[in-house]
């Protein structure tokens, strides 16, 4: 079953402790699915990005995600009495586990690390362990952002002629920028004095056409004299 996937971030102070790959329920708890999945989205109020482990319970639980930019009422999603704690990395919503929305698919060995943590008595960790960064990603934990996720989406549903054209649209558009890169670096040559005068325009071209190739095909046919008769 292809279900979506949300990458967590965690460190601990300066230290990177790795990432943590959730698997999200999506087909079995829809509502409480979107909204974690919303929480990572980049830019949303609500983000899980820069929260932390406000609560620690060593090989039992660790709660976080209160948001200091949210300002909204708390958000009431449906409990889905099938799905429970019943193993090490489960997911939930709420504090008491009822609200299970998805399970550690990858990052099992952070968890461990942030199990480890020393707490005060009121079970706060004493270094702060954060969440950086956070977003939709695949089961390998690949993608880096949702809108990375979503492109490469767009391509795999494509047609051979879609993947062509996007194709021959970046290569265009890699070869405008290294022309766009060269008539600047020889426009600042020829300012210095360092141009040959009226052998530039020639060299100009040359050197594009050795960088570029021919660009006949995409542009405007090339000028040519008409053999005599």
């Amino acid at each position: 079953m292809n279900r979506p996937h949300v990458f967590i971030e965690v460190t601990q102070g300066s230290e990177n402790l790795g990432r943590i790959i959730v698997e999200v329920f999506e087909d079995q708890a829809p509502l409480a699915a979107r909204h974690l999945i919303n929480r990572c989205r980049e830019g949303t109020t609500d983000t899980l990005q820069h929260t932390y482990v406000h609560r620690l319970l060593p090989d039992m639980a660790m709660f976080f995600g209160t948001s200091r930019g949210y300002k909204g009422a708390g958000v009431r999603v449906r409990r889905y009495n099938r799905l429970h704690h019943n193993h090490a990395g489960v997911v939930s919503l709420s504090g008491d586990g009822s609200e299970v929305v998805g399970r550690v698919h990858r990052g099992l060995e952070t968890l461990e690390k942030v199990n480890e943590a020393a707490t005060d008595p009121d079970d706060i960790p004493l270094q702060r362990i954060s969440i950086t960064s956070c977003g939709l990603t695949d089961a390998q934990g690949t993608h880096e952002s949702l809108e990375e996720a979503a492109r490469r989406e767009a391509e795999r549903k494509e047609t051979p002629q879609q993947a062509a054209a996007r194709l021959h649209a970046e290569s265009r558009q890699a070869r405008d920028s290294v022309r766009d890169a060269l008539e600047t670096g020889m426009q600042q040559r020829r300012k210095a004095g360092e141009g040959a005068g009226d052998r530039q325009p020639a060299l100009k071209r040359t050197m594009l056409a050795d960088v570029l190739g021919d660009s006949s095909d995409d542009d405007d046919e090339s000028e040519q004299d008409e053999p005599g008769s």
